[in-house]
C-alpha cells in the first residue's frame, strides 16, 4: 500500500491509497474511516476494491478480490 498526503491552501488533504489484494483493501478502508473521524474533509482517492468503495474513496480503477 502506497499513500501520499499533499496539503492545499485551503487546510484540505488529499490522500491517494493503492491497494492492489484484499488485505490491502481491507487496511485501506480502515485508514480510510479513521482518517474521515480525524480530518472530516479529506478527499480519498485510489484504486482498490469494494471495502476502500464503501468507505468513500474515489477510485479511478476497482480492483476485484474474489479470485484467489
Amino acid at each position: 500500500m502506497i499513500f501520499v498526503i499533499s496539503p492545499k491552501e485551503t487546510s484540505k488533504y488529499k490522500i491517494m491509497i493503492f491497494a492492489g489484494e484484499a488485505s490491502a483493501d481491507l487496511q485501506g478502508a480502515a485508514l480510510g474511516k479513521r482518517l474521515k473521524e480525524f480530518l472530516p474533509g479529506i478527499e480519498l482517492t485510489g484504486v482498490g476494491g469494494p471495502r476502500m468503495k464503501d468507505t468513500g474513496f474515489r477510485l479511478f480503477m476497482t480492483v476485484p478480490h474474489g479470485a484467489q
